[in-house]
């Protein structure tokens, strides 16, 4: 299961559009995409169900419309903001990633462009960041299949567990996402729990939040997209929190 997740995720993160005449030879692109009549970066659409998480009733456009409320795209991703970052846009040369969509007759799905791309921008950004600029704490990929499908990672040598968010859709009221996340520290034997927000939304608080008797610590954003910065403050309040649960 943890292979073709990650398996799932190198191919989004390398192929957010797809140009093949054969789709039916790569099975990711044949599970996961649209096809398009043609050419293109971007869509609109509405589910059923706005609360919808599988969207399985799901309504598309190519054009503008209104009544359309959701969009796959480069822009609902933030990547034109992310790219203006210099180690962001270093990451995504490193490994290849495209820092734009090219028009093309295949597009993810919304299932693969809000639960695989965005979780793995989030995950892979938001590890860099943190590695880059906390070179003292190592994060290691969580390998128990049991585990996986609750944190992203956690700190090498300690049960504190980490999860990456770059998240779009409806967030939970702040009482129910903090006994969601106690719920899954319980399930994982974790002591403590660091949860990160990829970016803020432009009005959203940037200041962090500690919770549980300090032993969850919620960072609305390590990324300020509206003034095209990493929010340092935030990524060094993570260090020293570290520092102090670890004594």
């Amino acid at each position: 299961h943890i292979r073709l997740w990650r398996t799932w995720r190198a191919f989004v993160l390398r192929h957010p559009t797809y140009c093949d005449a054969h789709p039916e030879r790569n099975a990711i692109v044949h599970a996961g995409y649209l096809c398009a009549d043609v050419p293109i970066a971007s869509y609109t659409y509405r589910d059923a169900s706005l609360q919808s998480e599988e969207f399985e009733l799901i309504d598309i456009s190519l054009s503008e419309d209104d009544e359309l409320q959701r969009e796959v795209s480069e822009e609902a991703a933030q990547l034109p903001a992310l790219m203006a970052i210099d180690e962001i846009r270093d990451l995504f040369d490193q490994n290849s990633w495209p820092k734009q969509w090219e028009n093309s007759c295949r597009i993810m799905s919304p299932v693969f462009f809000r639960n695989i791309y965005l979780g793995a921008l989030g995950e892979e950004i938001g590890r860099h960041l943190l590695q880059w600029n906390l070179p003292e704490w190592s994060i290691v990929d969580v390998e128990e299949n049991e585990y996986f499908e609750k944190f992203d990672a956690r700190i090498r040598g300690t049960n504190i567990f980490v999860d990456f968010k770059h998240w779009s859709g409806p967030v939970r009221p702040k009482r129910d996402e903090i006994e969601h996340i106690k719920d899954k520290m319980s399930e994982v034997g974790a002591t403590h729990a660091l949860v990160c927000n990829l970016t803020n939304k432009g009005t959203a608080e940037l200041d962090i939040d500690w919770a549980y008797g300090g032993r969850i610590l919620q960072v609305p954003a390590l990324v300020d997209v509206s003034q095209g910065c990493v929010i340092r403050k935030n990524i060094f309040a993570i260090g020293e929190w570290l520092k102090k649960v670890t004594r």
